[in-house]
């Protein structure tokens, strides 16, 4: 390991990562973090407006993980249900794809509950 390489694996993804973004950064628009033609209230704001995403990304997967727990039950519901004799688990299976896709298929109603 050399001297600049993290002992923690996923530091390192974070801190490389930190890397790029600023070389990305710099690119696209000329300046970093280092300029100071932005008052605390305007830093405030890209502050408040990065995290406003990272929040919008964070329903999006809990909606995501939502329709996984709705998969796993009606699996699990199959596999109890008992389905008409001769059909496979391939059958069953297809059953739960369809449905999923159904659910995936409508509008998603944002709750605020768990």
């Amino acid at each position: 390991m050399s001297e600049n390489q993290c002992p923690d694996p996923n530091v390192q993804v974070v801190v490389d990562s930190h890397i790029a973004r600023a070389k990305e950064g710099l690119a696209k628009y000329g300046t970093d973090t280092t300029r100071g033609d932005l008052t605390e209230v305007e830093w405030l704001e890209h502050l408040k407006e990065e995290l406003m995403d990272a929040a919008v990304y964070a329903q999006r997967i809990i909606e995501d993980r939502k329709l996984d727990v709705h998969e796993a039950t009606i699996q699990a519901f199959l596999t109890e249900y008992d389905m008409p004799e001769g059909v496979t688990t391939e059958g069953r299976e297809a059953v739960v794809r369809e449905f999923v896709g159904f659910l995936q298929s409508r509008p998603r109603k944002v709750t605020t509950d768990g």
